[in-house]
């Protein structure tokens, strides 16, 4: 089943800096698909020119997914963001979309938090805030 354009989406963006350089290391944005219940994963590393994209249905298993790509000394940005553009179809939506759209829409974010460090509980519950709060129209 495709994803309904809804007029509001909430997508988190994630970013990881490195402590020596403080320059960004990783970059993820979740999506959570509400027809299909799944998280969408779009990410990249800095050093990596090949952008990833994945799929989980429960929020533990992309908690430890993103435990494991992210360095546990290295802060965090967490940045969400209300978009009402997505594409319909979850294939359509790419890291390279996410990254234009982000770079021009700071008006459309919702709440940001810079130098975090690594936190699961936290993490659980914005993650529970995408799978929660959305709307079909």
């Amino acid at each position: 089943m495709a994803m309904v354009s809804p007029t509001d989406c909430l997508v988190f963006k994630l970013e990881e800096f490195d402590c020596d350089n403080f320059r960004p290391d990783t970059t993820l944005f979740i999506i959570y698909d509400n027809n299909n219940e799944e998280f969408i994963i779009r990410g990249r590393r800095a050093a990596s020119h090949n952008p990833y994209a994945f799929t989980c249905q429960k929020e533990y298993d992309l908690v430890s997914f993103i435990e494991f790509v992210i360095g546990d000394k290295n802060l965090l940005s967490y940045t969400l963001y209300s978009f009402d553009d997505l594409p319909s179809y979850p294939s359509d939506i790419t890291i390279e979309l996410l990254e234009t759209i982000t770079k021009c829409k700071t008006k459309d974010e919702v709440a940001g938090y810079d130098n975090k460090t690594f936190n699961a509980k936290q993490l659980s519950n914005i993650l529970k805030i995408l799978q929660n709060v959305f709307n079909y129209y």
